[in-house]
């Protein structure tokens, strides 16, 4: 009886088919055999750990097996099996040769018994034209892929993005990376495949010249080739077209009572050491602490706020200032330092969101710039102000928890890459940028907390600087951003200019958020006009290069639509001279605008993504169609906001709910936007093996989903 199998050798599974036509007299058999695998597996999976670094050498068979599922299923695992690496042999023969031997699973063994076949060496030749195009191709692949994997091999798996279902390229454009990528190779000893084949010098000679694939790959040194004489046990090597006698160099081999006793022993594979231990769980930051007056509770939620913006400019001075005098933080230390920065502000925040819930609390302002504000005298005062309200606060956790998600995906995902610190210095000036931009109380603290967003998404775009094309990105991007942040630019000076200060509260209005209103008349100006071409500007800008050179930072579009949103609430308006005419409400630039404005970028998002051929690309497109309907749903509340004060009675109440209702709407559309293509940036790279699950679950290819240009008969 034969039962058909696969055995998946990342997780140590084996899936069996037909088994409801195993006959009833054969099922306590197949249950036999089937407990043994399960061994084999476990067995197996305990061996292959020894070459993982995340591994303690002491586990246990069935943990073993478990350590192997999880890192199968790990989204920042780049090392989920290592494969093939470190092979080195080929035998062909009968199995009593090897059984008891311990070769370290370096070796492909093919049975063969020469006592079965004829004098034509039939059998023989048969396998051979299997084994050597197949083992001599797998080895000669892993052979040319370390030795120049920057030519032969495929690179970093880091920058890879699927094109077409069919290949791998780096980043948004590339061609198509052959080989096998780095993460593969770097345990793997590049020498030839040795095949011993039992057989005599006499058959495997009169196989070399009738076969003229096998005679190619032994004569021109692809393999190295030598045979086993089944009588003599005589072992002669290929060397100049001839076998020549082969002397042992050693004669005792060290014994043990099985490979369990023994390969614990051996030191791990170059370069392979314990992964970090998972980090102790920090405490809380903040021990329960009963609150008996108002004012206690805003020193507290001060403390909190100042420590949301502290430990990322801790983190970022930290890594930044080891990097500069060239102090080599571990992979560990770094680990740990992100992960105490971001959880620390993460429960400061959250803690922040919660008491203003449930103290009823909707604005807090911190000024850390009255300490230390730089002001000119009757001219300009220029201060660092931060400000929570249910809106920042919530872009805050955001920042937070994607940021975070990155930074533990990035421990494992950048393990042993040369730019892993370098990497971490940037990511740490990120999510300061992000966590300022999001609380940003005046224009030039918006101002700072932008530029640190734009300045790391650039270096990041370039991270491969040694490739022309990301340094060529970066550049772009870096480009984009001079020209996009002109009308921010305009905007403050503008301000300061009018107004001698850039607080956002004393220009833009009164009440808390939604329920916003200006409390200054503004009149449009040409500084104004400037400021709203950038600000328009910045609205397409990152979401079409950031969203196809820096992919996952489509997020940084919602933050910078909240800081539209407030910083620029009426971007073509400024403060109206005396004898002026009466100008237009604050924020009905924006309503003009907001509405139609989204529908170019949304539906040349949607045509655009249609016929990408890179996942990555295609999500990024998404999000910027996204980002476009988000800018809707934010004018269309703004709209009815304002007409609202056109009504009166029911009208108006419905209105300005409506209006509230949908800044609401608009605020959960970013959050749960931004969650859902991060998941979806960080899958990216497993999609191949997702359609192949689904394909073999239905039984039958995928459907393509076709969209407004899909060609004919992909609708």
């Amino acid at each position: 009886m034969f039962v058909g199998g696969y055995h998946n050798t990342c997780n140590e599974t084996v899936t069996f088919f037909d088994l409801d036509r195993i006959p009833e007299s054969h099922r306590q058999e197949f249950a036999a055999a089937r407990k043994a695998i399960d061994a084999t597996c476990e067995r197996n999976a305990h061996e292959r750990c020894r070459r993982f670094m995340s591994a303690p050498l002491t586990m246990s068979f069935s943990a073993a097996r478990q350590h192997v599922e999880e890192r199968s299923e790990d989204l920042a695992q780049t090392r989920p099996e290592l494969g093939h690496a470190t092979n080195a042999i080929t035998i062909v023969g009968r199995r009593e040769w090897t059984r008891g031997l311990y070769l370290d699973r370096r070796a492909f063994l093919t049975s063969y018994d020469p006592t079965q076949d004829d004098a034509e060496s039939t059998i023989l030749t048969r396998l051979l034209q299997a084994v050597y195009p197949v083992c001599s191709g797998i080895n000669l692949e892993y052979y040319f892929s370390n030795v120049d994997n920057a030519g032969f091999g495929a690179g970093t798996k880091l920058p890879h993005n699927l094109a077409s279902l069919l290949g791998v390229m780096d980043g948004a454009a590339s061609d198509l990376r052959t080989g096998l990528p780095w993460q593969m190779v770097e345990i793997h000893e590049p020498v030839r495949s040795l095949f011993i084949i039992e057989t005599t010098p006499e058959a495997m000679l009169r196989i070399i010249e009738r076969n003229e694939m096998i005679g190619r790959i032994s004569r021109n040194g692809w393999v190295q080739l030598a045979v086993l004489d089944p009588e003599s046990r005589a072992i002669s090597v290929f060397q100049d077209n001839a076998f020549r006698p082969y002397q042992p160099q050693a004669t005792v081999i060290p014994k043990a009572a099985s490979s369990v006793d023994w390969y614990p022993r051996l030191a791990r594979p170059p370069g392979v050491r314990r992964d970090r231990k998972p980090s102790a769980c920090f405490g809380e930051l903040l021990t329960e602490t009963k609150i008996r007056s108002r004012s206690e509770h805003k020193n507290v939620l001060m403390f909190l706020g100042l420590v949301i913006v502290g430990f990322p400019l801790l983190l970022t001075i930290i890594l930044g200032i080891s990097s500069l005098l060239d102090w080599k933080l571990t992979e560990e230390t770094t680990s740990k330092l992100v992960y105490a920065a971001i959880v620390s502000g993460l429960l400061a925040a959250v803690a922040v969101l919660v008491s203003m819930l449930w103290q009823g609390t909707r604005h807090i302002a911190i000024d850390p710039g009255r300490l230390g504000g730089v002001v000119i005298p009757h001219h300009f005062h220029f201060s660092v102000k931060f400000i929570f309200d249910r809106l920042s606060v919530p872009f805050a956790i955001l920042s937070f928890v994607l940021s975070g998600t990155i930074g533990a995906f990035a421990s494992k995902y950048m393990h042993r890459e040369r730019g892993f610190n370098r990497f971490f210095v940037l990511y740490a000036i990120f999510v300061l940028g992000m966590e300022v931009t999001s609380l940003a109380g005046t224009i030039e603290t918006l101002f700072t907390g932008w530029e640190l967003v734009g300045l790391s998404s650039a270096l990041l775009v370039a991270f491969f600087q040694e490739r022309p094309a990301p340094a060529r990105n970066g550049l772009w991007v870096w480009t984009v951003y001079r020209v996009s942040d002109a009308g921010l630019l305009l905007a403050a000076v503008a301000m300061h200019h009018l107004r001698g200060e850039g607080d956002f509260d004393k220009l833009l209005g009164t009440g808390s958020w939604p329920d916003e209103h200006s409390s200054v008349s503004l009149a449009p100006g040409p500084a104004g006009g400037a400021a709203l071409a950038g600000a328009r500007r910045r609205e397409i800008g990152p979401g079409a290069v950031l969203g196809l050179a820096a992919p996952g930072d489509g997020r940084t579009d919602a933050v910078e639509r909240r800081v539209l949103w407030r910083a620029v609430g009426a971007p073509g308006c400024l403060p109206a001279a005396a004898g002026e005419p009466a100008p237009e409400p604050i924020g009905a630039g924006l309503r003009r605008d907001s509405g139609a404005g989204a529908c170019p970028p949304r539906w040349f998002a949607y045509l655009a993504g249609s016929v990408q051929t890179d996942i990555k690309s295609a999500l990024s497109f998404a999000s910027l169609s996204q980002v476009g309907i988000i800018v809707a749903e934010i004018g269309v509340a703004d709209s009815c906001s304002a007409a609202s004060s056109a009504f009166s009675g029911q009208a108006a109440t419905i209105l300005a709910g409506t209006g509230v209702g949908l800044r609401y709407v608009a605020l959960f559309h970013i959050l749960g936007h931004a969650c859902l293509r991060t998941l979806q940036f960080v899958r990216a790279p497993t999609l191949l093996q997702d359609y192949r699950t689904l394909e073999n679950a239905i039984g039958a290819n995928l459907p393509r989903a076709g969209g407004p240009v899909a060609p004919p008969g992909h609708g």
